[in-house]
Formats: C-alpha cells, structure tokens, sequence
C-alpha cells in the first residue's frame, strides 16, 4: 500500500476511525474505498486489530505504528476495562439466542461539541472518550450525548465529508450532518445535569487509572471506587421478584435485564450495553446512592419513584442474589461503610439458607 500524498495529522483526542474517515474524505473518498473492508468498522480499527494492521496504516498515513497506538483502545483489551466501553451486543440475539457472545464497539457523541468544532476550527471529530460507556452528558456544554443518528435511528456508522473549509460528519446511510441542534436535556434543570456530569467524570478518572478530582470518593482509590460503582450497578440491574420493572431517577426511564442476559451463554450485563438513555437514568440512581446529602436533593423529582425499594431488597432479590451482595459489601473499602451499611439493612429480614 502506497503512502497517501497529504495526511493532515490527528487532533488531540481524536479517534483513529475519525482520523482515518477525515484523510480519506480529502480526496473524496469513502473509508471503504481507503481501507481493506475489514477495517472499515470501528470496531475493527479501534479494538480488534493486529501490529500488522497497524504496521499498514502507518505506512499509508506515513506514521509509525505508537503514534496511531495512541488513538485506539488497544490498551484497553483487560477485561475489568472493556466492561466501561459502550457496546452493541451482536450476539446472542432472540433469533439465535445459543451463539457464542459476541459485541462490537459503537460510540456516542455531542452533537454540542461537533458544532462548535464546525464553527471554531471548522474539523469535527470523534473523540476518545465518547466510547466509555459512563459518560452520557457532556461536561463542557451539559447537553446529552446521542448514541444513534437522528434522521435514519441506526446506531452511528459516520462519514466526513470535505468542503473548502470544513470536515464535517455525516451519517454513512442518510448522508446527512449527525450535528443537530440539542434539545432533549432542556426538561432538565442545569444543576441537576451539572451534578451527573460531575459524577460521570469521577468516575471517568477513575478508569483511567486516577485519582478523581472534586467532592466524589474523596481520598479513594481508583479499584476500589469501580468496585462499588460494579457492585451497585449489579444490584440495580437484577431480576426482580414478579418480573417488575424498576424505575430508575433522571428521567424514570424502566429498566429490565435484557432478554440475552437471561440465556446461554449468559452475557455479561455491562454499562455500556444499555441503551444511553437507560445509562444516564442508572447512573443517576448511583449519584443517589453514593451521596445521600445535597446531590440527592438536586436530582430529586417529587413527580417520580426514585429509587428501587433498598430497604426491601429482601424481598426483591432473589436468595442467591442476596447472598452475592453481602460477599461483595464484604470487600468494600471502610471509606464505604455507610452505603454498605444502607444496603444490609434492606437484608435484615433475609434468613439465609
């Protein structure tokens, strides 16, 4: 493969997959025209790839294989990472619900942030931190993210196209710009949306392996903060007693664990396979959970059930899964012990086998 005449270099934060989509629109091309057909996806250029292909695309991009590791997620193959990665789960699926598990690795984005990028440098991208599946609002304009088109409602698939001036994303199947002018959050108050967002980037810090800054798990360590957010979105993402569904805080959204997760082979409930909406809702159960002072009250809506019954997970979890949650608060660091302490309570009435 022959080195592209003019590459324009990758913005700080920028995908490979956007970076890649950019230098083929340059000379009016699609990725799939740029790139082998296997590489084309995000997937597949992101997450699932070889030095091989790497050694490909630096000879094309006239770079060096580190320079384009940087842009990807390869750092990220661990398993207690990949669970904080937004996903489309494949397979199973209610068709073939006995295939092996698989998943491909999709994104959200701010369509806040690819206007501003059109009207200030007039390059819209695709950022890194779009792919991690805990944040669903952004933190500089407090808008919601988007994780599907909003013309054809198809998980994004996108495609630059290049003016004069400008780099801007548009959707694969319509065409047309992925940029729209946000308006779903404005039912929600600034605070309350500042106050998830806050949230989100604590424990964004905390997957990428630092010390969150701010009034969230002070003085924590990064481990044991994932911990307890894993735990508690375990419990809140449980079968319940009667099949119900639970209602969960931000937008009383309802959440039941998906019919795959039910079947063989038995998925793993990650973050990031719900859809966004269902994410934001859940995780602002957790601020709720975490902080029962001021954050509380900010997210709270007197028009909506809040919380799931903690006080009853008695009787909403199943005996096996009351067991499980009092092995896991068993390994909470002491810094916890108040949650900890909310959540046995609600076991109180259990009698264990």
């Amino acid at each position: 493969m022959k080195p592209l005449p003019v590459v324009f270099r990758p913005l700080a934060g920028e995908t490979l997959h956007s970076w890649l989509n950019r230098a083929a629109a340059v000379y009016r091309m699609s990725l799939d025209q740029l790139l082998a057909p296997s590489l084309t996806h995000l997937h597949s250029l992101m997450l699932d790839f070889d030095f091989g292909t790497l050694q490909t695309l630096a000879t094309l991009t006239r770079t060096t294989p580190d320079f384009l590791f940087a842009h990807t997620l390869s750092s990220w193959r661990a398993e207690e990472r990949l669970q904080w990665l937004t996903i489309w789960q494949t397979e199973p699926n209610w068709m073939f619900p006995h295939c092996e598990f698989r998943f491909q690795l999709t994104t959200n984005y701010c369509e806040s942030c690819l206007l501003e990028d059109a009207a200030t440098t007039g390059v819209e991208f695709f950022r890194l931190n779009w792919l991690l599946a805990p944040q669903t609002i952004c933190p500089r304009h407090l808008t919601f993210l988007r994780e599907t088109c909003r013309c054809c409602n198809r998980q994004v698939q996108p495609r630059h196209w290049h003016s004069r001036t400008k780099f801007i994303l548009a959707c694969a199947s319509t065409g047309k710009p992925l940029a729209q002018k946000p308006n779903e959050h404005r039912d929600i108050p600034e605070q309350a949306r500042r106050c998830l967002a806050s949230f989100e980037q604590s424990v964004f810090a905390a997957i990428q392996g630092q010390t969150p800054v701010g009034a969230w798990f002070a003085a924590q360590s990064a481990p044991d903060i994932l911990r307890v957010v894993r735990d508690l979105l375990w419990v809140l993402t449980r079968a319940v007693g009667s099949d119900f569904y639970i209602q969960h805080s931000f937008e009383g959204s309802y959440f039941r664990p998906h019919y795959r997760w039910e079947r063989p082979p038995k998925a793993k409930p990650w973050l990031g396979d719900l859809r966004i909406r269902d994410r934001r809702s859940v995780l602002a159960t957790l601020v709720q959970l975490v902080d029962a002072g001021v954050n509380r009250k900010i997210l709270h809506d007197s028009r909506r059930l809040l919380l799931p019954g903690i006080r009853d997970l008695d009787r909403l979890l199943a005996l096996e899964d009351q067991r499980k949650l009092r092995q896991k608060l068993g390994r909470w660091h002491a810094g916890f012990h108040s949650l900890a302490s909310n959540l046995l309570a609600g076991l109180e009435s259990t009698r264990l086998r």
